[in-house]
């Protein structure tokens, strides 16, 4: 039996993140403008395959926001 594709969607800011996991292909990313809107206006940005470091490197970038995100709530 072969494993279904699995396809989630997390939104960010104005953009929505979704994440691919293919059997065939892999897990891929992509950054999509925000769903909000016109759906003929929605572009992807983004795409790419997940590669081994990707999420130290989104940690690093999380916690940059989070400094950024906690002047701008002070």
């Amino acid at each position: 039996m072969t494993r279904k594709q699995e396809v989630q969607t997390f939104k960010v800011s104005g953009l929505d993140v979704r994440v691919t996991d293919c059997p065939r292909r892999g897990v891929t990313v992509a950054f999509l403008t925000g769903s909000e809107g016109l759906p003929e206006r929605r572009r992807t940005l983004f795409t790419g395959r997940l590669e081994s470091g990707t999420t130290s490197q989104l940690h690093r970038l999380a916690a940059h926001l989070s400094t950024k995100e906690e002047r701008i709530s002070t």
